[in-house]
């Protein structure tokens, strides 16, 4: 049996429109367009290859944590569980994984509460122009 599988990781910034990231939100999110496309068309040739869309909020590695020092409020989460959650949700087949846990919420938020959610990325962010 084999197990064929593409994994596609967006982060928080992608999925949520956060300030002062558009080109690395606008290329996020063109691939999170083309593999949603792609899972239902290999869906409907009934392919063997599955999906996961990945939804990371701030994970600790050095880039990332250089590129927000003294921005970002919101604490940063371990490289190594992110990569652990990241395998298991394409070995197992899964269509999603938001980690850490806040990014599902969010973005459940997005949706139902805009102005929420906008005030609470505006104000994760220590910015005063």
């Amino acid at each position: 049996v084999s197990c064929n599988f593409l994994s596609s990781s967006e982060q928080t910034c992608a999925a949520l429109l956060n300030p002062f990231t558009a080109p690395y939100c606008s290329t996020k999110s063109a691939l999170n367009g083309f593999f949603g496309a792609l899972s239902h068309e290999l869906a409907m040739k009934k392919s063997n290859v599955s999906t996961s869309l990945i939804t990371l909020g701030l994970i600790d590695t050095e880039s990332a944590l250089n590129a927000v020092r003294g921005i970002i409020t919101t604490p940063a989460y371990p490289a190594t569980e992110a990569a652990l959650n990241i395998i298991v949700t394409g070995a197992t087949r899964q269509s999603e994984l938001y980690y850490p846990w806040y990014t599902y919420v969010m973005n459940l938020f997005k949706d139902w509460y805009p102005s929420l959610t906008n005030h609470l990325i505006q104000n994760a962010l220590n910015y005063d122009p």
